[in-house]
């Protein structure tokens, strides 16, 4: 069955609200999800995120996990993504600003854990 990238959305929003250190080892898949909607965009602007998401995924296979530079990550893509909100059409723009806000939330909370 074929996801919807609304259903991913919230999916993903609702997986970053609760505690991200329990994630299962489904978010390699959605980060590979995720990067692949957006290198079919085709939009340029969206290579950073693209760029950050392949950092993340390399954070997390490898290895020992430094919560600081996953904090750090997750509070770019955060930052990234509510920009792109803004190109967004009216049908995404609250969702894309919705995950935006909660990659920047979870990012704090592993970048302020020491």
């Amino acid at each position: 069955m074929t996801i919807s990238h609304a259903d991913r959305l919230d999916q993903t929003i609702d997986a970053l609200k609760g505690d991200i250190t329990k994630l299962d080892g489904n978010g390699i898949d959605a980060i590979n999800a995720w990067r692949g909607a957006l290198e079919r965009n085709g939009k340029e602007e969206l290579q950073p995120i693209i760029e950050n998401l392949d950092q993340l995924k390399d954070e997390l296979e490898g290895g020992k996990l430094n919560g600081q530079r996953i904090g750090r990550i997750l509070k770019d893509l955060g930052e990234q993504t509510t920009e792109a909100a803004e190109g967004a059409n009216d049908e995404w723009r609250d969702r894309i600003r919705r995950l935006g806000d909660v990659l920047s939330k979870a990012g704090n909370k592993l970048d302020n854990k020491k």
